[in-house]
């Protein structure tokens, strides 16, 4: 469960952009950990996010993007500038 909740929350993260270092910010921590003060112990670490659970949702969005791209007969790129 704590590594499904780590994933969810990791790529929450990075679609939004949001630092590494955003879930050891003190009042966010606080305002994630009032309703469950278990929180705290679920979120992942910024060497987590900037690590495994990088490298993790990337293997994941490649392999969706190739067979996506694999059930294609042809693929066009553009470029601008």
């Amino acid at each position: 469960m704590k590594d499904h909740y780590q994933v969810l929350i990791a790529r929450g993260l990075y679609a939004a952009g949001l630092p590494f270092r955003a879930f050891e910010v003190l009042r966010l921590l606080k305002a994630l950990c009032i309703l469950q003060p278990a929180m705290e112990e679920y979120l992942p670490t910024r060497k987590a996010l900037s690590g495994r659970l990088l490298t993790a949702e990337y293997n994941r969005e490649m392999e969706a993007v190739c067979s996506r791209l694999r059930d294609e007969p042809t693929v066009a790129l553009g470029s601008d500038g």
